[in-house]
């Protein structure tokens, strides 16, 4: 293009700068960017020029480049400039990128101070004062967010607003008013349902916990009568939290129902009764739901990749399958994006014998939610969550016989079918644990480790702490801190009421590693199993250590982790039937300091002879071969 020698440079460089605009409406960025770089070179003033640029530069993955031109931007634009605020939002989320969080938030806050503001910097900033835990502050930013960006594209940013802001709202007992304000102005009833169904973290006491259950009960009564608008419950619900309750003495069927009576009422297409074909001849179909993370997904692999043998199976999550699912030819996978209904579709296309899911519980409401829906013949889940699902709908939940007690069927929504074995094998300890020193433990004091956090302590607990400081003066108990520093406090302070003596032996350990938990594991003189949830799977890290585990186990599978270990490979010396015996057995246990090489050894002897994880693999073949294996003729 000739240049037009009548004109100034000033009036050149805008030129150029109205070709750099043409060339984004005709989505051309790297024209764009060239003509608004010769701008620059002609007219370095010109600020829209390097704002424009800076924006193509972000998007095109050159933040480096990008945070230059906005600093130029900033400097040169006049103050009332309406492009300053976003400006500011965009230098922040470069800063946060690059890990620089104090400057990313300075940024964010001049980006709300600015003449035209940028709202969506309180997105950013709501997530430093989650980091920071800062919670009032968290919420209200989470709050302003939520009210200026109620369009349908920030459905994601709006999810995981309410996941988090759930987390601080239980965190600080009460929402701030800004937060409630919001609530009332949200189109769809998720939030409020979410915020009903997550209980407290952590009760003051047992009444406490009492009082509070009574008044849920009474207000899901209400929400199961009341309208709820929610239009896509994987993105306006949160995680079940209710599931928390399972550390209490509390009957969890009748709980969990009405829980799970409230989430069922928020899906669509419930009373669709699937049609589905007999294939009796072609291989049985099994459908494996999991989420790759939690549950018993990684325990049964060596189980899928044996029935994949016989059956046609089929691994299905919405999220992306790990290195060894991706690595095994044999392997067949479907991941399903986060639409339920898109999911329950695709899922009735397989036309599956079976389905099972891997996992129930807090940590997945994609499995929960879609568990209400008939998707096989038969369908159920495996314990990996240690109590019922709460969902009547299901066929089958497999467990072992070696954590259920006698007429356990009464606490189970689905049918109950205790299998032979453990889901879970010992884990090898670590080849190169820490040594004591690293820890600091005096050889002369009896240091007990009761690895759970906070919210695994049950106020009923703590008179057991109590009894062990006060009948045995050179107690040391370790306990695990929680990442929440609130709930670290609030456990504290619980503490100092029911706790008469000795609590400056009681220590909230600082954030461990795996590896510092199982070297920890292996100086202590004894592992507490506290009630009522107890250690559960954690337990067979543990005991390969050769480290004394004491529990007194409960009427509840939950409970009955560390018996049916201890159980199994005779070390039933350290299982107590009272709180009285439980007590007497610590105390014993600690001064007793047992020859844990000695115990190592002989439990590598008895791991070769009896085989509870290799039981149940075949149980549960068995279990589904016997349901899925046809006739032909």
């Amino acid at each position: 293009m000739s240049e037009d020698t009548s004109k100034t440079p000033e009036q050149i460089a805008q030129d150029l700068f109205q070709t750099g605009l043409l060339f984004e409406e005709q989505d051309s960025q790297e024209q764009a960017m060239r003509a608004y770089i010769k701008a620059l070179v002609i007219q370095p003033r010109h600020y829209l020029a390097n704002y424009r640029l800076a924006l193509l530069q972000q998007s095109s993955g050159q933040p480096e480049m990008a945070i230059r031109q906005f600093q130029a931007f900033l400097e040169q634009a006049p103050e009332n400039a309406p492009e300053r605020g976003r400006a500011f939002c965009m230098v922040g989320q470069i800063l946060l990128l690059k890990g620089f969080r104090k400057e990313a938030e300075l940024a964010f806050v001049q980006a709300l101070k600015s003449p035209s503001p940028d709202r969506f910097a309180h997105f950013y900033l709501g997530e430093l004062n989650f980091e920071q835990q800062n919670w009032n502050l968290c919420l209200q930013h989470y709050a302003a967010f939520v009210k200026s960006h109620p369009e349908e594209q920030f459905l994601l940013n709006r999810a995981q607003i309410h996941i988090k802001a759930q987390q601080a709202l239980n965190l600080v007992g009460e929402s701030p008013q800004v937060w409630d304000e919001m609530l009332v102005s949200e189109k769809s009833t998720g939030p409020k349902i979410s915020q009903l169904l997550n209980p407290p973290w952590i009760f003051a006491d047992q009444q406490e916990q009492a009082l509070w259950l009574a008044q849920w009960k009474t207000q899901i009564q209400a929400a199961l009568q009341a309208e709820q608008t929610i239009h896509n419950p994987l993105w306006e619900l949160c995680p079940p939290g209710f599931y928390r309750l399972a550390n209490s003495q509390e009957p969890l069927q009748p709980v969990f129902e009405m829980a799970q009576a409230l989430l069922k009422k928020s899906l669509k297409n419930l009373d669709d009764h699937p049609f589905f074909p007999s294939n009796d001849f072609r291989t049985p179909r099994l459908g494996i739901w999991c989420n790759y993370q939690t549950g018993l997904y990684q325990p049964l692999f060596s189980l899928i990749q044996q029935l994949c043998r016989d059956f046609q199976v089929i691994l299905l999550s919405s999220v992306d399958p790990p290195a060894q699912v991706l690595s095994d030819p044999d392997l067949q996978y479907l991941v399903l994006h986060k639409d339920l209904e898109f999911q329950r579709k695709e899922i009735l296309k397989l036309e599956l014998d079976y389905l099972i899911f891997t996992d129930l519980g807090p940590n997945d409401l994609n499995s929960v939610l879609l568990a209400h829906y008939r998707l096989a013949p038969r369908q159920g889940v495996l314990n990996g969550f240690p109590t019922t699902s709460g969902i009547a709908s299901l066929d089958f939940y497999l467990s072992s016989e070696w954590l259920e007690p006698p007429n356990a069927q009464a606490d189970y929504s689905e049918p109950l079918f205790a299998l032979e074995g453990l889901p879970y094998p010992l884990r090898k300890p670590f080849s190169q644990l820490l040594p004591r020193s690293v820890f600091q433990l005096p050889e002369t004091r009896n240091f007990y480790l009761c690895p759970v956090s906070a919210v695994g302590l049950h106020p009923d607990y703590d008179q057991v702490l109590a009894q062990l400081l006060a009948g045995d003066p050179k107690a040391e108990i370790l306990v695990l801190s929680h990442p929440y520093a609130i709930l670290n406090q609030r456990l504290r302070s619980r503490w100092e009421k029911t706790i008469a003596e000795g609590k400056e032996r009681l220590q909230l350990l600082p954030p461990l590693s795996s590896h510092e938990l199982m070297s920890l594991a292996q100086h202590v003189d004894l592992i507490l199993d506290p009630y009522y949830f107890g250690l559960g799977a954690q337990v067979f890290s543990f005991l390969p250590l050769g480290t004394p585990i004491l529990t007194l186990p409960g009427q509840s599978q939950r409970s009955r982790y560390a018996q049916a270990a201890l159980q199994i490979f005779a070390e039933t010396h350290s299982i107590a039937q009272t709180e009285a015996e439980y007590l007497a057995i610590a105390k014993n246990l600690a001064e007793a300091k047992p020859d844990k090489v000695k115990i190592q050894a002989q439990l590598a002897q008895k791991m070769q002879e009896v085989t509870p994880y290799q039981d149940y693999l075949r149980s549960i073949r068995g279990f589904i071969a016997d349901h899925l294996e046809r006739k032909f003729f």
